[in-house]
């Protein structure tokens, strides 16, 4: 998703970057 989110905002990204399968640190 980083290419979609890529045009939405960095932020978003990184959201999804550390927002593993069962473990979401949650950096919002």
């Amino acid at each position: 998703r980083l290419l979609h989110d890529d045009s939405r905002g960095v932020a978003e990204s990184l959201n999804e970057v550390i927002c593993f399968p069962g473990e979401c640190e949650g950096l919002t």
